[in-house]
């Protein structure tokens, strides 16, 4: 009887550690927002009238809807570690945003239909 009470125990702890380990760095997160900031200039990217806007906007509902997510588990760390995740990507979230920036800027001359 006590041996099934141990290994019931060692079946828990392994599962509890296992589990405890399946969440996701913050280095995990900030590539992830860096995927998503791609994905929304891709689709701003492929605008070519009105339509298309349109449709690139609803996705931005999504994706920045992915993107407060990803920040808020990123912000979880504490201040100071997601600042440092996000440090050590910098270049690339500068470059990501920029292209969102300039598609959306280019893509916005269709929202309005002529």
């Amino acid at each position: 009887m006590s041996r099934s009470i141990w290994g019931g125990c060692l079946i828990l702890l392994v599962a509890g550690f296992v589990a405890g380990c399946g969440g996701k760095s913050d280095d995990d997160l900030v590539k992830e927002q860096l995927t998503i900031f791609n994905q929304m200039a891709e689709s701003f990217e492929k605008v070519t009238d009105k339509a298309s806007y349109d449709a690139a906007l609803d996705q931005m509902k999504s994706l920045s809807a992915k993107q407060k997510e990803l920040d808020d588990k990123l912000n979880g760390f504490g201040p100071e570690r997601a600042a440092k995740a996000r440090e050590n990507h910098k270049g690339e979230l500068d470059q990501a945003l920029a292209r969102v920036s300039a598609a959306k800027k280019k893509a916005f001359k269709f929202s309005v239909k002529t």
